[in-house]
């Protein structure tokens, strides 16, 4: 039985994933992976128990990168159809999820040769 971070990080990676989208996990993709790509990065589950039962909060941060900074409505489009994911997103592996918060922030990123587009999405959820 998997805990509650990873059924959601695995559930949410296959959801993303059925769009078509290119999506990464425990590390960055290779320099030359195309973009537009998407990748889930750290989580934070805070667990009690109750009458024998796990129930409490996780939260996922999701990624995601586009290389042409004039197609900021690409990077938006993408972001609302991952959003719309974690808002649809109620179980997987056993976990029910119920969707607390959703929040997203664009910003511009110098990290690489060429300028990037990146938008930075939370999902908070409370899981029973």
């Amino acid at each position: 039985m998997m805990d509650a971070q990873q059924s959601l990080f695995t559930g949410l990676k296959m959801k993303i994933e059925a769009l078509g989208l290119s999506v990464y996990d425990g590390g960055m993709p290779a320099d030359d992976a195309p973009y537009p790509f998407v990748y889930l990065a750290d989580n934070t589950m805070r667990d009690m128990m109750v009458k024998g039962s796990g129930i409490g909060t996780v939260s996922q941060n999701i990624h995601v990168w586009q290389n042409d900074s004039k197609k900021r409505g690409t990077l938006s489009r993408i972001a609302a159809e991952v959003m719309e994911v974690c808002r649809e997103f109620e179980e997987y592996g056993g976990t029910g999820y119920t969707l607390r918060s959703l929040s997203q922030k664009i910003i511009s990123d110098n990290s690489t040769a060429e300028p990037l587009m990146h938008a930075i999405i939370e999902a908070e959820y409370y899981y029973s």
